[in-house]
């Protein structure tokens, strides 16, 4: 693959020149790689990186009711069993490369929560007989718990306090998905969805304050053919703005708020966007990793695609992960972290044969080429050396080609 930054020259009169000398990029070609196979798709995905670069994963196997974790050392996948029960949940893991995480259990509908010492699982219920449709947890900079997540028609926040969890009802609803962030006061802050009408919903954003609850809107969206697969991301930037993306009928949508104002974007316009992941790198610029579909559900050849998204230069660019008509994408999840380079690692689920498999994928930035290359763009011979030159004329516009 190929990324090129085409000098586009012009002489007198505006005709072009036939040859100029412009740089190249060269992006590898990453497979992505099989985590586990014969996995449930209707639990969730997630990652995490710890201190020394190794990927963490959560997701849930053969069945419902078995929740596993599994991390890459050395270039091999090793995996445990969290619980045999386990099955909706949301995976952490600190500074300390100490993992935690917020599950159901699918038997008893208990909501529980599970740390690692050492070679062993500590794990207590939170709530009993509490079926929990969505959850969400985020650890405080004291590794201190706390959890949104929706159940019997209300969003629920529960926190630890001097050893005990205290339980609050947000706001009644049954959002398909929730995410939760704290702020840099420590404060929660929670996105959710409520239903305007059949096909039209509204995003919400609860926040708490003076120990108050209270809910702004952040957004509208059209929900036709796909309601109850919207995923909803929430995160903080270092000078306190909040950024989420989520779906809508004409696009993928990224909103971020300044001060009191939100502002909405269109990210991809082609596609929906359902389960997407948001993260933020150190420039708190966004990156979505999300799902895409090539036609309308009743199609026959209706697929998903994986797709990333982020910015550059001010402007949106989308790449394939998996393509549509791969069946990747009848999967429900994404998931997306970025490493120390800020090279994303995507997780997703494909149907093969009889069987939902795992997949994680690396994107790596691409790197200038030091080896000269004959493009022929447009008709006209650019020749590829890393210094742009021009033969006659005055370089006007320089254009950043997307990836073949």
């Amino acid at each position: 693959m190929k990324i090129a930054f085409l000098v586009i020259l012009f002489a007198a009169g505006a005709s072009l020149a036939l040859v100029g000398v412009v740089t190249v990029l060269v992006q590898p070609e990453v497979p992505s790689e099989l985590v586990d196979s014969n996995v449930n798709s209707l639990g969730d995905a997630w990652l995490a990186l710890d201190s020394l670069g190794q990927l963490h994963v959560t997701y849930n196997s053969i069945t419902p009711s078995m929740l596993k974790y599994a991390v890459k050392r050395g270039g091999q996948w090793n995996y445990e069993l969290v619980d045999s029960a386990g099955w909706k949940h949301c995976f952490r893991l600190d500074a300390g490369d100490r993992p935690y995480i917020v599950y159901v259990d699918f038997d008893s509908k208990d909501l529980h929560y599970a740390t690692k010492n050492e070679d062993e699982w500590v794990k207590e219920t939170i709530a009993d007989s509490m079926y929990a449709s969505t959850l969400y947890l985020a650890l405080d900079s004291n590794k201190k718990p706390h959890i949104c997540y929706v159940a019997y028609s209300w969003i629920r926040y529960v926190f630890k306090e001097n050893d005990a969890w205290v339980a609050q009802n947000v706001v009644a609803g049954d959002s398909p998905s929730v995410a939760l962030v704290l702020g840099k006061d420590g404060l929660p802050h929670i996105v959710y969805r409520e239903r305007a009408s059949e096909t039209t919903c509204l995003l919400k954003h609860a926040f708490k304050r003076a120990g108050n609850w209270t809910t702004e809107t952040v957004a509208t969206y059209e929900a036709e053919g796909f309601q109850g697969l919207e995923t909803f991301c929430l995160e903080e930037d270092d000078a306190g703005n909040l950024h989420m993306s989520y779906p809508s009928k004409d696009g993928l949508k990224y909103a971020i708020k300044h001060g009191d104002a939100w502002t909405i974007e269109t990210v991809d316009p082609v596609n929906i966007g359902t389960q997407s992941c948001l993260v933020l790198d150190s420039s708190s610029s966004p990156h979505i990793s999300y799902m895409g579909r090539n036609s309308s559900p009743s199609s026959p050849d209706y697929f998903f695609s994986v797709n990333y998204a982020y910015r550059w230069n001010g402007i949106w660019e989308v790449e394939p992960v998996a393509p549509a008509g791969t069946n990747a994408g009848r999967l429900l999840d994404t998931a997306m972290i970025l490493d120390a380079d800020g090279n994303p690692k995507i997780s997703y689920y494909v149907y093969e044969g009889e069987d939902f498999n795992l997949y994680s994928h690396d994107y790596v930035q691409p790197e200038f080429s030091s080896n000269p290359q004959i493009l022929r763009p447009f008709g006209y011979v650019f020749l590829a050396t890393g210094i742009a030159i021009s033969l006659a004329g005055i370089a006007v516009a320089i254009k950043r080609a997307r990836r073949r």
